[in-house]
């Protein structure tokens, strides 16, 4: 869903290290069955402007609560 959701960077540089980052999906971002997962990333310097998007595709499931339901 629009707007993008911020992640935490989890980089080894700290708080603005992007290098890799982790955002929990939670019900109000992701349904049952199929969902397309966008990430963008964007680098805008004094040299540098672009912006990339990945996407992966993943199934939403139900919770189970286990064989005595």
């Amino acid at each position: 869903m629009k707007p993008y959701q911020k992640a935490a960077a989890t980089g080894h540089g700290g708080t603005n290290d992007y290098s890799t980052w982790k955002y929990t999906i939670t019900p109000k971002y992701a349904a049952l069955g199929q969902n397309k997962i966008t990430s963008k990333v964007s680098c805008i310097g004094s040299f540098t402007n672009f912006t990339k998007f990945y996407s992966v595709n993943v199934t939403g499931i139900g919770a189970t609560h286990g064989a005595n339901g």
